[in-house]
């Protein structure tokens, strides 16, 4: 909880500096590990959108299908990951995503 105050300053990506970026994400993480789902998907959805070709882009979405999901949202999360497969299809998130998919 210290550290999703501590970032709350990030939530927007601020300048889009690779220190902006990190933040953003460092954040996202925090509101994962809080189960704030609702945080997740918001902030999740700004990352991919302001910072789509970073190393982490594909395991924020993965992070927002896992949110819908754990939300009651299967249908919406199932889409999320089929979405992840064909944005990032390299990516260990779109493994994990096939594997949540084919469930």
């Amino acid at each position: 909880a210290a550290a999703a105050k501590l970032l709350q300053a990030s939530e927007s990506g601020g300048s889009g500096s690779p220190a902006d970026r990190q933040g953003m994400h460092l954040l996202l993480q925090s509101h994962q590990k809080l189960g704030n789902c609702q945080s997740v998907i918001n902030i999740g959805n700004r990352y991919i959108s302001r910072f789509r070709n970073s190393p982490e882009a594909a395991d924020a979405m993965f992070s927002i299908g896992q949110c819908q999901w754990n939300i009651q949202q299967q249908d919406i999360a199932r889409d999320t990951w089929r979405r992840l497969i064909r944005t990032y299809p390299d990516s260990a998130a779109a493994r994990r995503a096939a594997e949540k998919v084919r469930r």
